[in-house]
């Protein structure tokens, strides 16, 4: 029997995540990002470069998603890195956030300290834990100034997988409201079934917790879905829920670290990876 796609309490992104969004200027354009890696053409390999870190993976071509009764019903999303190109915002909210407490904050450090659970990184920096709500508080209020973009491909991607009949869902460790507002101001919101942010779970990424929460929201079995994100922390966090873990490089400095992580499926970007995954969906059989 196959699973159904979509549950009964998959949300539509609540409207009280922004009243205040509407009329904004275009974003300015982003500068560009540092190369990181060389793609050879393949849409599943890679040659990293950076930091004197020179390897290819993984194998080609990628592993199938173990589904043979049921083929692929579901896709979730990590959010900043993955869909919008927030890296660039989040290192100059972090260098005046830091700056604050009279700690110096540079692209090295930056590099060696960044994890999406960013009480890791005020660890890391040395910020004492008392401390912690009020610069997550301090944070968001910098963020709240930049405008992100969402990268390239990622539109059409949601739009592809939502028009071949897949779930779609976000699975991030971002706060609600400071995501909730830039689905709605990218005008995304409506393309997801299922919204789950850090304040949604217990637990954050690389636990499972998160991604098994958005499962349920969709009532989707974790064998029949993929999860897509720029970091290690998404490869582990899907291997710990059972769910087909896609790598997908973005902006964030831990590029080296997700190919280490060697996740089921690596691709240079979103149309690649979408490609893949439609690949499988079209195998499997139709309802009814």
């Amino acid at each position: 029997m196959l699973l159904a796609s979509y549950g009964p309490d998959a949300e539509r992104f609540p409207a009280e995540v922004s009243n205040d969004v509407t009329g904004l200027p275009p974003a300015p354009r982003a500068p560009p990002r540092p190369s990181y890696g060389e793609w050879d053409g393949s849409p599943y390999t890679c040659r990293l470069v950076h930091l004197g870190y020179d390897r290819r993976v993984p194998e080609h071509p990628p592993p199938p998603l173990d589904v043979p009764g049921d083929g692929l019903r579901a896709v979730l999303f990590d959010w900043d890195g993955t869909l919008v190109g927030s890296a660039e915002a989040s290192y100059r909210c972090y260098e005046r956030l830091f700056g604050e407490y009279g700690i110096a904050f540079g692209r090295d450090l930056f590099q060696s300290t960044y994890s999406p659970n960013w009480h890791r990184t005020y660890e890391a920096l040395g910020l004492p834990p008392a401390r912690w709500e009020e610069a997550d508080a301090r944070w968001l209020r910098h963020y709240s100034a930049e405008r992100t973009r969402l990268l390239p491909g990622a539109r059409e991607v949601l739009h592809q997988l939502k028009s071949a009949g897949l779930a779609v869902a976000l699975v991030t460790s971002g706060d609600r409201r400071r995501v909730g507002a830039e689905l709605v101001r990218l005008d995304v919101h409506l393309l997801f079934d299922s919204v789950t942010c850090a304040d949604d779970t217990a637990r954050r990424k690389p636990d499972p917790e998160p991604l098994l929460h958005g499962l349920r929201r969709l009532g989707v079995s974790p064998p029949v879905a993929a999860y897509v994100g720029d970091s290690p922390e998404d490869v582990e966090m899907a291997r710990g829920a059972r769910v087909y873990a896609v790598g997908v490089p973005g902006g964030f400095p831990n590029r080296a670290a997700l190919v280490a992580s060697a996740p089921d499926l690596l691709a240079p970007d979103l149309p690649a990876a979408a490609a893949a995954l439609l690949g499988v969906a079209k195998e499997a059989p139709r309802l009814g």
